[in-house]
């Protein structure tokens, strides 16, 4: 059998085959092509203060913008969770977004396709090792469902975590739309929470 049937064999059939490279579908479940439901929220509930739906949203100004994410701002060292299994693909220490020298951002993947996002934006400006000291987790790292993985540091006015799913390099849809049932609903719940201040305040759902 010729090295192009063999190769054939693998793609078909899952099978490795010295000579055809490694297939990461056959040989790491992180790696696996379909979208897993995600099963945890982002954050620690308690400390939610101002959250930020998707969609678009209207300025002070009167003209709108998609938001393709939900912000979530807690208070000063507010938890953030991963929301499934998966492996660590990017730290940043500095995305170069906001304030110079500022926010920082953590990538899950969770499968071939899709890639959780989060970017915190801390609102000011704050000394590297501060930053540091926040992010839990490093590149390459696996990490679990429900695994502490940063903190926010409230360093001013704006400061949020922009939280959203990258599915298959298109438009983002909801992220609640990658949640369980369950989960979604928890997430629509704390959006409604009396102690959590919307973004519109006549928003009714995270989603729309």
């Amino acid at each position: 059998m010729g090295s192009s049937a063999r190769c054939a064999l693998m793609i078909l059939g899952f099978v490795a085959v010295a000579g055809c490279g490694r297939n990461p579908y056959a040989t790491d479940p992180l790696f696996r092509p379909d979208i897993p439901k995600l099963t945890v929220l982002p954050c620690d509930t308690a400390v939610v203060t101002i959250m930020q739906p998707y969609g678009t949203l209207r300025r002070d100004d009167g003209t709108t913008f998609f938001h393709n994410g939900v912000d979530i701002t807690t208070a000063d060292g507010g938890r953030f969770y991963s929301c499934a299994d998966g492996v660590v693909s990017k730290v940043e220490l500095n995305t170069g977004a906001g304030y110079p020298g500022t926010n920082y951002r953590i990538w899950v993947k969770i499968s071939a396709r899709a890639t959780i996002d989060y970017h915190f934006e801390i609102g000011g400006t704050v000394p590297e090792q501060r930053r540091r000291d926040n992010i839990l987790v490093a590149e390459g790292q696996r990490v679990r469902a429900g695994q502490h993985i940063g903190n926010l540091i409230y360093a001013g006015d704006g400061c949020h975590v922009h939280f959203w799913v990258m599915e298959d390099r298109s438009d983002p849809r909801c992220p609640t739309a990658y949640f369980t049932q369950t989960v979604a609903a928890q997430f629509e719940r704390l959006f409604d929470s009396p102690w959590v201040e919307k973004r519109p305040a006549d928003r009714a759902d995270l989603c729309q």
